[in-house]
């Protein structure tokens, strides 16, 4: 009924296309990844951001998404605006 494929075969798919729509409408879906933040990844993006270092580099850094790391800091009010550093000057 269905042809199989080998897997060592170039350009061919474990699965062949046509099998797609059974497997949905029999409730298989693809595994979907989730890479959970530890608070550890947490205390290192405000530190991160604190330093400095826009949502790209800190993404670079934690090895996650940039879209990924702009909402877990909008989640925890983690904001990457620089902000101007105030020099007290004193006076005698």
């Amino acid at each position: 009924m269905h042809e199989r494929i080998a897997l060592g075969e170039a350009g061919a798919s474990p699965t062949p296309d046509h099998e797609y729509p059974v497997r949905r409408a029999m409730g298989f879906r693809r595994a979907t990844y989730r890479n959970v933040w530890a608070m550890a990844d947490v205390r290192r993006l405000r530190e991160l951001a604190e330093q400095g270092m826009s949502p790209s580099q800190v993404a670079k850094v934690l090895r996650r998404s940039e879209s990924a790391v702009r909402n877990k800091a909008s989640l925890h009010g983690i904001s990457f605006q620089r902000r101007a550093r105030l020099v007290c000057t004193e006076q005698a």
